[in-house]
């Protein structure tokens, strides 16, 4: 009997980015620096997004705080939703 499991080595092997969604940018830089030994994030703020829908609805207010590290071979991404869209965090 074949088995429908995927061993968690499988799915990291083909992992390049991996994003979180957050309320606070600066506690989570500050976790993710501390946890993984980043040096530094580039950091965007108020960064518009245009032309973006949210169940059929455009919302032309959508803004973030975003910020990028790499670690390795892998690229980390923090978002903070700061206008539109539900910001149900």
């Amino acid at each position: 009997m074949k088995s429908n499991t995927l061993k968690i080595t499988d799915i990291w092997a083909k992992t390049f980015q991996i994003c979180w969604v957050t309320n606070d940018l600066e506690k989570a830089m500050e976790k993710l620096k501390y946890k993984f030994d980043i040096p530094k994030f580039l950091v965007m703020r108020d960064v518009p997004f245009e032309n973006q829908r949210y169940k059929g609805q455009h919302d032309s207010n959508a803004k973030v705080n975003a910020a990028w590290a790499n670690g390795g071979n892998i690229n980390l991404e923090l978002v903070h939703p700061l206008e539109g869209f539900p910001l149900e965090l």
